[in-house]
């Protein structure tokens, strides 16, 4: 059985509930300063495994950096821990999910699922996200779970200069798609 924090509607205080990710037990909580080491790892290796090649722009340790000073202080990043280890992260404010990555060697375990469920169901407005075009595997879970594009760019705006595909997902969409 795996835990999974629910935000409740009324008051947004995380509620503890049991969700089955195909036997995988995890659970799920808030990001640390001390988690910038392992979130940069998922980080990297969920790159390296969906984008190829994808041109970054910063070093390891800048990354890990921004993560310690700006991301977790900033935003609301939640970890997803198996056998107490990191495995996937989301973080998102105001409206935004700024980033959701697994772990490759995690993937398919409903990780993913579990990060972005809270804050689809906490969601009174459009939730938005971007993604590579490339990016292949993200765009079909987002879009399994009730996310429709809505722009595509050349990638001129990013900072890997790659085309991307911005998401929005509608309070009213479908969270059980598949």
């Amino acid at each position: 059985m795996v835990q999974c924090v629910k935000r409740s509607r009324v008051n947004r205080e995380p509620v503890m509930d049991e969700a089955n990710a195909r036997g995988d037990g995890f659970s799920l909580r808030p990001a640390r300063p001390d988690d910038a080491n392992a979130l940069t790892d998922i980080f990297l290796a969920a790159i390296e495994s969906s984008v190829p090649g994808l041109p970054l722009a910063h070093t390891r340790d800048e990354i890990i950096v921004w993560f310690e000073t700006k991301q977790i202080l900033q935003a609301k990043v939640t970890v997803a821990d198996i056998s107490g280890n990191p495995a996937a992260f989301v973080a998102s404010a105001e409206g935004w999910v700024h980033q959701l990555f697994v772990a490759p060697e995690h993937h398919r375990r409903g990780l993913g699922t579990a990060l972005l469920a809270p804050i689809l169901a906490a969601a009174e407005k459009p939730v938005r996200l971007w993604a590579f075009q490339r990016n292949a595997q993200a765009r079909a879970f987002y879009e399994r779970r009730g996310f429709t594009a809505d722009l595509f760019t050349d990638g001129a705006a990013n900072e890997e200069r790659t085309p991307d595909v911005r998401y929005v997902w509608r309070p009213s969409n479908s969270l059980t798609r598949n």
